[in-house]
């Protein structure tokens, strides 16, 4: 047999989305809203960012999503421009940067 160049075939499939995929990727828009609105009553001057990223999970849970794909990464101080995850957890002072 022969080989045929077929690189552009998933590119113009990922052009349309199916009724059941855009109901995935709004699911998961809705999840993010949710683990955002569970996090921002947290980050305030004292605030954990280990229960901040607790809070996030957690809400994704609550609303029937699961793990993400890679884990969320929360910085502030001299870390929160540090995107990428990182060990060890601070507690926030009044003018943090968190991201």
């Amino acid at each position: 047999g022969q080989i045929a160049d077929a690189s552009g075939i998933v590119g113009r499939l990922r052009l349309f989305k199916s009724p059941a995929e855009v109901a995935k990727a709004e699911k998961a828009a809705n999840l993010s809203d949710d683990a955002l609105d569970a996090a921002l009553p947290l980050i305030k001057q004292g605030g954990d960012e280990a229960l901040i990223l607790a809070a996030m999970q957690g809400a994704v849970f609550a609303g029937g999503g699961d793990y993400p794909a890679n884990e969320f990464i929360i910085g502030s101080g001299v870390d929160a421009l540090l995107c990428r995850y990182k060990a060890g957890r601070r507690k926030l002072t009044k003018n943090d940067q968190l991201t």
